[in-house]
């Protein structure tokens, strides 16, 4: 059976043991308390989260959107379309997929969706600035998206799979802490 050891060594370096080897080198700080406190404290972060969760429901709800999956798909895409057309493709990019790599033991099949999705409101975002479109018609073409088919809806019946290397690493990752459980 292959375990994953997470040892913090004189050096600060965490260690990932088993079969796989890799040292993420630290400076300070482990970085499990690092990422957590720039990430999951951050007031900031907590008050943008709520503002797009809060709004990507009640305008979901005005669709007819209802189901849980449903909203979520809503949400990750619409999101990440917003803070693309307002912020840029990159931090959009960076956002959507620190929060979901850093949701470390949650279901590949829930990752894919989300990720899946975000880049799905990035290339919404894109295509909107180029026909010069307003950032107040993001939710339409959000659910033009939905309703085409375009987004993972259901993750446990659409088999279409996100393609990126930090993904796959996330599986491997995933699947060797799943195996140790």
């Amino acid at each position: 059976m292959n375990v994953i050891t997470f040892n913090q060594n004189s050096n600060n370096c965490v260690n990932f043991g088993g079969d796989f080897s890799t040292r993420i080198a630290l400076r300070g700080k482990s970085c499990f308390k690092h990422f957590d406190n720039i990430l999951h404290k951050s007031a900031q972060k907590t008050k943008l989260m709520a503002y797009y969760y809060k709004n990507s429901r009640e305008i979901a709800a005005t669709y007819g959107i209802k189901d849980a999956l449903g909203i979520d798909a809503y949400r990750h895409t619409w999101t990440s379309a917003d803070i693309s057309y307002s912020k840029g493709h990159l931090v959009s990019k960076i956002l959507g997929c620190l929060n979901d790599y850093l949701n470390f033991l949650c279901k590949i099949e829930l990752a894919n969706m989300d990720l899946w999705n975000n880049r799905e409101g990035r290339k919404i975002a894109r295509e909107a600035k180029i026909k010069r479109l307003k950032r107040e018609e993001l939710p339409d073409l959000v659910k033009n998206a939905f309703d085409s088919g375009s987004l993972i809806i259901d993750p446990y019946k659409d088999n279409r799979e996100y393609k990126s290397i930090f993904f796959n690493l996330f599986k491997l990752l995933n699947n060797k802490i799943n195996l140790a459980n």
